[in-house]
């Protein structure tokens, strides 16, 4: 989990209840993918998620992402900021991890890095998030974990929530 989403951001410190649901309503996502696919071969097949839960009473906002889908806050005063972080492969903490648990980070001539198993690089293709919903390949490598942090919202402020076709 995140408390910060660097110097200078003010993000608020993880003690809501809601970041708790948040969490726990993504991992259950990935649990019922995994129980409704159990009787189909194994794939790579797996999603990615970014949610928000507004509480206006605090005002603030709570978000959780898996994967490379992302929010954005456009806030009234016009300045734009990211409330997630990518889950990208070669991120350093991401790419310890991985490495970590018996696999790699490779990047192809012109491609994005991915995440691999270290006996299946070149015959597996390969996964360009570090966490994922669903896939059950890489499921050790891959978890499906969300990251959630806090923002304040103000009146006005606006998200934009969206995959990495958006955003890439």
């Amino acid at each position: 989990e995140r408390d910060s989403g660097g110097a200078g951001d003010p993000l608020l410190p993880l003690a809501a209840p809601g970041v708790a649901s948040l969490k726990r309503a993504l991992l259950q996502l990935h649990e019922r993918y995994l129980e409704d696919t159990l009787d189909q071969p194994q794939g790579r097949e797996g999603s990615t998620a970014c949610v928000a839960a507004i509480d206006a009473g605090a005002r603030r906002v709570h978000v959780a992402n898996v994967g490379d889908s992302r929010c954005v806050l456009c806030a009234a005063d016009g300045s734009v900021r990211a409330l997630s972080v990518d889950h990208k492969p070669d991120r350093p903490d991401e790419l310890a991890r991985i490495n970590a648990l018996g696999g790699e980070v490779r990047q192809r001539r012109r491609g994005v890095p991915r995440v691999y198993w270290r006996e299946q690089y070149g015959r597996a293709g390969g996964l360009a998030m570090s966490r994922a919903i669903g896939d059950t390949f890489y499921l050790q490598l891959v978890p499906s974990v969300p990251e959630v942090l806090a923002a304040p919202l103000l009146p006005g402020d606006a998200l934009v929530l969206g995959t990495d076709g958006l955003w890439d």
